[in-house]
């Protein structure tokens, strides 16, 4: 995927705001796996609680809110061309 890709190429650039971001989060009370839920960033934390949210079955959602997140989902993940951002 075109936007992974672009995400793990830009990380080197951006792992010093990432050590910044992290130790503002720590002086504030912040760390272990709640501080990797709140900071953005590929990591094996983050990628561990992504595959937890995938393997749940869809009945776990609120029936109210499935058929909204389905449309968001679908919007966020559209392939047609929107031209340049």
């Amino acid at each position: 995927d075109s936007r992974t890709d672009l995400v793990v190429e830009s990380y080197p650039r951006c792992a010093s705001s990432f050590a910044i971001f992290e130790e503002d989060r720590r002086t504030r009370g912040g760390d272990g796996d709640n501080l990797e839920r709140v900071i953005p960033r590929p990591s094996p934390v983050r990628e561990g609680l992504m595959a937890e949210l995938q393997d749940r079955p869809a009945g776990q959602a609120p029936p109210k809110l499935r058929p909204r997140a389905e449309r968001l989902y679908s919007w966020l993940t559209r392939t047609d061309d929107v031209g340049p951002s």
